[in-house]
């Protein structure tokens, strides 16, 4: 197993010590483990280890208790909507009130943290 990527690396040491953890824990190790890849995502010198398998939307799912193809499609709606640049309308360009963001967005964390104690 030489030549082995940083992030694939990581998912054997998981790997290796997730046959160790019960399954109350095991949740809280995905945690740690997609903290510690997602950091090599935009990395060029790990894309190897994405081209095969996308296996930070697979912990996800496994973290956030979706399916990866919801995942995956998230990403992707969110990707769009990034290159569409800002929407317009007959009355000029849509603005988002910085207000209701902040509460999206806060709703959306205290979402996930229900999800990763229950």
């Amino acid at each position: 197993m030489e030549n082995l990527t940083v992030v694939e690396e990581e998912m054997f040491r998981f790997l290796r010590h997730s046959f160790q953890v019960t399954r109350q824990e095991l949740k809280q190790e995905l945690e740690k483990f997609l903290h510690k890849i997602k950091q090599f995502e935009k990395s060029r010198f790990e894309t190897r280890a994405f081209a095969y398998l996308d296996i930070i939307s697979w912990v996800e799912g496994k973290v956030y208790n979706k399916p990866m193809s919801e995942i995956i499609a998230g990403k992707y709606r969110k990707s769009r909507r990034s290159k569409e640049g800002p929407q317009t309308t007959d009355h000029g360009p849509q603005t988002t009130d910085k207000r209701s963001q902040i509460i999206g967005e806060a709703n959306k964390e205290e979402t996930r943290n229900t999800r990763i104690k229950g």
